[in-house]
């Protein structure tokens, strides 16, 4: 599944591209398009295997998430997302055809508000997942030294969730912020508005030059469509460094390019992908944070280790340079 983006006009427009061995939901496809729902892009097909969604001008999460944020602007997105999944389940969906990926949730600049895309197929694809979608935010987004506190115990909240209750998560967001409701939250939000100066400049900046398009997977080659790589405020590639993972037996080289890595063998819904019946269909994650690593075992059933330790499953283990990583039987050196 490919998927590329481009703000034209003031819309953000997407695409995405799917095998032809994959097969599109006609029921979910009809459900999305006939009617609105707040917060997922409305998608058609405009070929056999690519979907086209539109909607209001944004950019993606991960790249708004460079600038620092307010206490209130990090829990009005954790509500968004909270209220998405109430949406989907209400009207028939499925939580897990939701993409929540940093590079391809878009959000709107002006408003805040956060763009979802759906993916309506049969089978074959699972995304990462509410619970671990905020998980990642945590870990990505710059926050205030003041409300570094209030978001720890948010972080140890969500983790003793086993699924996402949207209810559960607007009530300890109410205690947070002290009883404020969403109108009150948005007032917050409105109020931050003079200290967002960067925020304005990029806006101004996205007004001068519409046409201008974002590759949302670095790694695909430019194709007729006219979607680009990614690039920075100057025009020019932005350089990304990222840890390594070599395989010690094939000595492939897999580059850990996200703030929450995931490893296993299931197609579809990790990072990297392990060929191998013995490890588990979601093994492990490598978290980077602050400029240190992280192991995190899913409980898998045959066990993750660090220089043959065995990992407590569900606790954070800091990886460093040199070490060796194995889930189950495979092994890989760790690199920065």
């Amino acid at each position: 599944m490919k998927i590329r983006a481009k703000v034209k006009n003031n819309r953000l427009v997407v695409r995405m591209k799917f095998a032809p061995s994959e097969t599109l939901s006609t029921r979910e496809l009809e459900s999305l398009g006939t009617r609105e729902i707040q917060g997922i892009l409305k998608p058609r097909q405009i070929r056999r295997n690519v979907l086209e969604y539109t909607g209001s001008s944004g950019i993606p999460f991960g790249k708004y998430l460079e600038r620092t944020i307010s206490k209130a602007e990090f829990y009005h997105f954790m509500i968004q997302i909270a209220e998405a999944v109430r949406k989907v389940r209400e009207g028939n969906l499925f939580i897990n055809r939701l993409v929540f990926d940093l590079r391809y949730v878009y959000v709107n600049e002006g408003t805040r508000d956060l763009l979802f895309l759906y993916v309506p197929m049969q089978s074959g694809y699972a995304g990462l997942g509410a619970l671990k979608f905020m998980e990642e935010i945590l870990y990505a987004a710059k926050i205030g030294e003041d409300t570094e506190l209030s978001i720890a115990k948010y972080r140890d909240f969500i983790r003793k969730q086993s699924d996402l209750d949207p209810d559960a998560i607007k009530a300890f967001i109410s205690r947070a912020n002290r009883g404020l409701d969403n109108r009150d939250e948005r007032t917050m939000l409105m109020e931050d508005e003079a200290d967002k100066s960067e925020q304005t400049a990029l806006m101004e900046d996205a007004e001068e030059d519409t046409d201008r398009t974002v590759l949302m997977k670095s790694t695909e080659e430019q194709d007729a469509t006219g979607f680009m790589e990614e690039t920075d405020s100057e025009g020019k590639k932005a350089p990304v460094f990222y840890a390594v993972l070599i395989h010690r037996l094939t000595k492939e080289r897999i580059e850990v390019d996200k703030t929450v890595f995931r490893l296993g063998k299931g197609a579809g819904c990790v990072d990297h992908r392990i060929d191998n019946g013995v490890v588990s269909r979601i093994h492990a994650d490598i978290i980077t944070r602050d400029g240190h690593s992280y192991v995190y075992d899913q409980n898998s059933l045959n066990h993750t280790y660090i220089n043959d330790i065995v990992l407590p499953a569900k606790i954070e283990k800091e990886i460093h340079d040199g070490d060796i990583l194995r889930l189950a039987d495979e092994e890989f050196e760790f690199h920065i």
